[in-house]
């Protein structure tokens, strides 16, 4: 769910939340379990128990699935144990399944708003993006809480890879890339992250300037120890829904006189419990034998395509203690980038 301010050109992010544990395939997931239950009662039981027949029941499923999106209902014909079976889903069965998913992602749009400040008056579009938006019930749901209609006019298997392109091309007008701290032809990070730029950048093919300020989807801190609790807790230093790109910084205290390493553990989640956020990465550097409470400046540059460099800066001294770079596990790495642009350069439109 994204919120999002167009300005002629100019494409502002004003908020964004997500659950990556939530698509269509656990809508699949749900229908297969409706599948089997049916095929058990006719006497076919243990159908996801068998590796071979689940996997051909989930692409059943998704096709049943993508019919139910068009008609009330609809047959599935699965082979099991040398029988074959005959099952009948309705759509209303499969969206009574479903029903939790859906309120998990109603939930979501909801808490969006609530972030932004906005109200589904100050929305003048709604689009639906992404292959599930095609269910009735999600355009239901969407036209029911925001009571307006959603726009049709975008192919939704097609957007977010259109959206990309417009980035790519954007990154490469502007000679962009992933940049080390300190290499001077880097951009520099403006003093106010939040700042929207002048001017935006003319793409080749659209002869137009196109500004698109995003923002993180989730937010990213390290790990603190409290030696009077003797416990850790989660310091957020990008808060969620914060410009991007952008530069962000929080100062700690070491907590043992003489300590000589400090461990930076990066974190995603803004929630204050270790046990609740993702560790993407650390690193331990050395640092002078200074008095306790010494203070360190932790620093997180957050670049377009996701890398994040962190940089720790020793605040009695004025030095930098050193830097490293955390790759979002989303991102491909350098050997699949390469076999992906050769893959895309060997292709052909018929």
């Amino acid at each position: 769910m994204t919120v999002l301010r167009i300005e002629n050109l100019n494409f502002e992010v004003l908020g964004t939340d997500g659950d990556r544990n939530l698509g269509g395939y656990d809508f699949d997931n749900e229908l297969m379990k409706l599948i089997a239950a049916d095929v058990a009662r006719q006497g076919g039981e243990g159908l996801l128990d068998d590796f071979v027949a689940t996997a051909d029941l989930r692409e059943k499923a998704e096709m049943a699935k993508r019919a139910l999106s068009n008609v009330a209902k609809t047959n599935v014909f699965i082979t099991f144990q040398g029988k074959n079976y005959k099952v009948t889903v309705s759509r209303q069965d499969f969206e009574k399944a479903t029903a939790s998913l859906l309120n998990r992602t109603r939930d979501l749009v909801e808490d969006v708003l609530d972030e932004t400040n906005l109200t589904w008056d100050g929305i003048d579009y709604v689009l639906l993006i992404g292959g599930s938006t095609r269910m009735p019930m999600v355009r239901e749901m969407v036209t029911k809480m925001s009571g307006k209609t959603p726009e049709t006019n975008v192919n939704p298997d097609e957007a977010v890879a259109l959206g990309a392109s417009i980035q790519a091309a954007l990154e490469v007008a502007n000679g962009g890339g992933t940049y080390a701290v300190d290499d001077p032809s880097a951009p520099a990070a403006p003093a106010d992250p939040s700042a929207a730029p002048s001017a935006g950048t003319v793409v080749p093919g659209v002869g137009k300037a196109i500004v698109i300020q995003d923002v993180t989807s989730q937010a990213l801190g390290t790990l603190t120890y409290n030696p009077e609790t003797d416990k850790q807790s989660n310091a957020v230093v990008i808060p969620r829904n914060s410009k991007i790109p952008g530069s962000y910084s929080e100062d700690f205290y070491t907590v043992a006189d003489n300590q000589t390493e400090i461990r930076i553990q990066v974190t995603q989640g803004d929630d204050p419990d270790p046990n609740f956020v993702v560790i993407l990465g650390e690193s331990t550097l050395r640092i002078p034998p200074y008095p306790a409470e010494s203070p360190i400046r932790v620093t997180y540059h957050y670049d377009i395509d996701q890398t994040v460099q962190i940089e720790v800066t020793d605040l009695v001294s004025g030095q930098s203690l050193g830097m490293f770079e955390i790759d979002r596990a989303a991102n491909m790495d350098d050997a699949q980038v390469a076999a992906a642009t050769d893959k895309i350069s060997r292709m052909t439109v018929e």
